[in-house]
């Protein structure tokens, strides 16, 4: 079964790795396209399509879609409280500081555009999750892979579909960005990584996921202005601080999950 899951793995880091580059190509193809282009849309919904294909007739056919509810509670609210509560320490320390600004701030704004952002992610998380931990996370495991291993492959192959990304269907985005992205999403997959290692289910990941990046968009459609140096160390958005709270988050119920683990070997 473990060759099976291997080849299964392989090919899809192949078609996640190549899948933006296509859409590219669609895209050189095609004229009058779009904002949200169809190359773009096979970038982003290829991981998704190759888990149900792959994960069909397979010896391991779960993604994570069963909710797990029972025991589980806690992680789900932990995944819609966590990033709002480090938006709120990151702003309330940037205002005590004297370095972000507010103009024209007002409640109901910020309200409508995060429940908007939130919902239209909430779908696009499900496509994301179910690929990297549904999918790819789930076979790791399932192959024994090391918890060293199972990070680094999966911050790997995440960064690396997200470069055709930054590159053909996002404007503005310098190489130094591209580069410094990948230590802010090795640092996010910890989180995630170990939220889905402990629940063995996609959804609290897709509501941390859609919380996340509801708050990202939220930050650069925002009112308030912080100077550009501050803002990669204390940055709601993605800053030094940021990513430092997901890694100790992450490293946090991993050893609530190891020491669950090693309770329940004694009292098997």
């Amino acid at each position: 079964m473990d060759e099976i899951l291997k080849r299964r793995i392989e090919i899809f880091i192949l078609v996640v790795i190549g899948c933006g580059w296509f859409g590219k190509v669609v895209d050189n193809l095609l004229s009058n396209q779009p904002d949200q282009s169809l190359g773009s849309l096979v970038w982003l919904i290829s991981p998704f399509i190759v888990s149900l294909i792959l994960a069909w007739r397979s010896p391991v056919k779960n993604i994570g879609f069963r909710p797990n509810f029972s025991g589980n509670g806690k992680w789900y609210l932990l995944s819609l409280v966590l990033f709002p509560l480090f938006a709120a320490i990151s702003i309330g320390l940037e205002m005590s500081l004297g370095i972000i600004s507010v103009t024209s701030f007002k409640d109901s704004l910020i309200l409508q555009t995060l429940a908007g952002w939130f919902v239209f992610n909430f779908f696009r998380s499900i496509l994301e999750e179910t690929a990297w931990r549904g999918f790819l996370q789930e076979r790791l495991i399932k192959i024994n892979a090391k918890g060293w291993t199972i990070y680094s492959i999966t911050a790997i192959v995440w960064w690396l579909w997200h470069i055709p990304y930054y590159l053909f269907f996002y404007d503005g985005v310098a190489m130094d960005m591209i580069v410094s992205s990948f230590f802010v999403l090795a640092s996010f997959n910890v989180l995630f990584m170990e939220l889905y290692a402990i629940t063995r289910t996609i959804w609290p990941c897709v509501l941390l996921h859609a919380t996340t990046n509801a708050i990202q968009y939220t930050v650069v459609e925002n009112p308030w202005l912080i100077d550009q140096y501050w803002g990669f160390w204390f940055s709601p958005s993605l800053s030094v601080m940021i990513c430092l709270f997901c890694v100790i988050i992450g490293i946090a119920i991993r050893k609530v999950r190891i020491e669950k683990l090693q309770k329940n070997h004694v009292l098997e």
